[in-house]
């Protein structure tokens, strides 16, 4: 679900920014604090349209993927996110 929600926002700001090309990766499983989980990365002719390209695509992800985390405390605990 989270894979095809992904796919329709990259879709759509290649149509809004005229972009040449989208990578966005989201890691699944443990990720360590400090590692990187997400990444988003732009391929186009001027600087403007890439950088507003990925705050669109960051803030869309945000807004309307359903994305949870396992958030591990240090007293062994959990919680959801």
């Amino acid at each position: 679900m989270a894979e095809k929600e992904i796919d329709k926002i990259i879709k759509k700001a290649k149509r809004k920014f005229k972009v040449r090309e989208i990578i966005v990766k989201h890691r699944t499983g443990r990720v360590k604090l400090g590692e990187i989980a997400f990444f988003v990365a732009v391929l186009s002719a001027h600087r403007k349209e890439g950088f507003s390209a990925i705050q669109f695509i960051i803030d869309e992800i945000k807004k309307k993927v359903p994305i949870w985390k396992k958030e591990i405390l240090s007293n062994e605990k959990y919680r959801w996110k």
